[in-house]
């Protein structure tokens, strides 16, 4: 089994800031009829990228009570969570199984769905994955008439849409043990490590960084109040915000707005609250950051490659998804700026690239066939 993905993108206008939410993915089981058809025997895809996050497709033949090859598929998106704190929340998501012709297959009632919605969904350790276990009759998709396996491959365009008003607000109700964090970091004397940031010194508790910022935790382990741990690439007010939010410290919407601008001019974007998450491991924030850097920030034909080239080497998937689709849009006036040169010097992306353009042709292709 193998699995491909592509972006199905037709592009009416001009796209707005906030329009790379959604994503799309198409997952192939190849030699689907061959792949494991015992009951609840699960069948899984490698993992794939969609609207900024890892996850994987799981299917398996559901249990019923008459033969195995008259059960039902069943279909579960599984999310593949960064950390144990890590959570992920979609404001929808769809499947739908796709014909030879590229549109999806609709069945009679008896035969169930063949299509799936659900959301919104939060995805955590606790709770990985979600799905329906009545997706489609196993045994409807081997019908001639059903147009499904076109060379014994079964597609499922799994569709997305990330909710970034979930990350993406100043107004988080505080809990009580939020609120025991937060006065256990106002008050003094009770902190057992310390960071000297730009000549600055940070305390902090041990334990909370183990429970909420592990891998700041760790390199601060050989540090105490008296062996301070030294921070250089980050400035002061930054990492004090960071460290604030480890605690449960809200960080309020015009502070994100402030925070843009760093993103936007590369002689700051170490001064960012995007980059100190992302250098020090605190996933929540860094996954926040970048929805709030989504949300306002406002791409141009002289900026977006710049962003690519920032976002791939950061490892931030939200923020390329946005600069990829802009530059796939604005082809012509991407190819006359300055900055263009920089994208050919970068074979990978530039493949990416390409790859977006053949498949949004073919896409259109295969409409105007129809």
């Amino acid at each position: 089994m193998s699995y491909s993905g592509a972006h199905l993108n037709v592009h009416v206008g001009s796209p707005t800031a906030k329009f790379p939410v959604e994503d799309v993915k198409l997952v192939h089981f190849h030699n689907f009829k061959s792949l494991k058809t015992a009951r609840d025997e699960l069948i899984e895809s490698p993992e794939f990228e969609c609207a900024g996050h890892k996850w994987k497709l799981q299917l398996y033949i559901a249990e019923n009570d008459g033969d195995t090859f008259d059960g039902f598929i069943a279909v579960y998106l599984f999310s593949v969570l960064p950390s144990e704190s890590s959570e992920i929340r979609l404001a929808d998501v769809s499947f739908n199984i796709k014909k030879s012709d590229g549109q999806n297959y609709l069945v009679g009632e008896s035969d169930w769905m063949s299509c799936c919605d659900f959301g919104p969904f939060t995805f955590t350790s606790v709770q990985p994955s979600d799905g329906t276990d009545w997706f489609v009759k196993y045994r409807g998709l081997f019908d001639e008439d059903s147009d499904v396996l076109e060379f014994g491959t079964l597609t499922i365009e799994v569709r997305m849409r990330l909710d970034l008003d979930h990350y993406c607000h100043d107004d988080k109700p505080q809990t009580s043990l939020t609120d025991n964090m937060l006065k256990l970091f106002l008050e003094e004397n009770t902190e057992d490590v310390a960071f000297k940031v730009k000549g600055k010194i940070v305390k902090a508790h041990k334990t909370v960084l183990r429970a909420h910022a592990k891998e700041l935790a760790e390199l601060c382990e050989a540090f105490d109040l008296s062996n301070p741990m030294r921070i250089n690439d980050v400035d002061h007010d930054t990492f004090q915000l960071m460290i604030g939010f480890v605690y449960g410290e809200k960080i309020l919407t015009e502070t994100w707005k402030e925070q843009v601008q760093y993103i936007v001019d590369p002689t700051k974007q170490k001064q960012s609250i995007l980059f100190a998450s992302g250098k020090y491991g605190v996933t929540a924030l860094k996954s926040k950051a970048e929805a709030w850097c989504v949300k306002f920030l406002e791409l141009n034909s002289n900026t977006a490659i710049d962003h690519l080239l920032y976002a791939d080497a950061n490892s931030l998937p939200l923020l390329k998804k946005a600069a990829m689709d802009y530059i796939t849009c604005h082809g012509k006036q991407i190819m006359t700026c300055e900055s263009f040169q920089l994208l050919k010097e970068s074979p990978v992306l530039m493949e990416e690239v390409m790859r977006e353009l053949i498949e949004q042709l073919e896409t259109l292709k295969r409409k105007r066939d129809e």
